[in-house]
């Protein structure tokens, strides 16, 4: 919307379906869904894992309950890829079989170390409530455990990020693996002056992975 003409097109907006006032950056709610591959493929290359290694039956998809299946985004030409070939094809399989080798706690600490729990927001922003399956109009439905460690390794849990936090992981893989916080004003100008005068406030940037972690990350990414 245009902020000029707010006056004149206020009762258009409030009752716009499409609800321009809501900030999805900041205040949407997703499941991180694939964006979790990222995740999972920074926790191999730290942990020194073979990113070349082959992993059998890897295009095979995975059931999440509710006649709902998890498959490769892109199909590839062998039934058995590496887990950087399993990156570049979007197939869930080889991420599964790999949070099942590591211990039960796992899991915990991808989503502390990459404070999913812990959204990034603007500064005296008001952070959103985290959507749970009791929320809203949602019925509570059990899970079985096991669907349940399927769901959450594949993005597909409890758990949801705003884009903005999204965009703070990747900002991390882009600038070394700190992440720098997010402003909203950049500069200001003087009515009676042509000079911008930036805004030099600033936050600490929030560690998330190594510097070799980022740069191993950012060659598969572009591959």
């Amino acid at each position: 919307f245009n902020p000029n003409t707010l006056d004149e097109e206020w009762d258009t907006l409030t009752e716009d379906e499409g609800k321009p006032f809501f900030n999805r950056a900041l205040q949407g709610q997703y499941q991180p869904g694939s964006v979790m591959y990222t995740l999972w493929l920074a926790h191999a290359v730290l942990s020194g894992y073979n990113l070349s290694a082959p992993i059998a039956d890897a295009t095979l998809p995975i059931p999440l309950g509710d006649n709902t299946n998890v498959d490769c985004i892109i199909i590839p030409s062998s039934e058995n890829l590496s887990l950087e070939q399993a990156y570049q094809s979007g197939c869930p399989m080889p991420f599964i079989k790999y949070e099942q080798r590591l211990s039960d706690s796992i899991y915990d600490e991808l989503v502390k170390n990459f404070r999913l729990n812990n959204q990034i927001t603007l500064n005296n922003f008001p952070i959103p409530e985290p959507i749970s399956p009791t929320s809203g109009t949602q019925a509570s439905i059990e899970v079985e455990p096991s669907i349940q460690v399927l769901r959450d390794t594949l993005g597909q849990g409890d758990i949801t990020v705003t884009p903005l936090h999204v965009t703070g992981i990747m900002s991390a893989i882009a600038n070394n693996g700190n992440t720098p916080q997010p402003r909203i004003l950049h500069s200001t100008r003087p009515v009676d002056s042509e000079v911008w005068l930036p805004n030099l406030a600033s936050q600490p940037s929030i560690p998330m992975m190594t510097s070799t972690t980022a740069r191993q990350l950012r060659t598969i990414m572009q591959t």
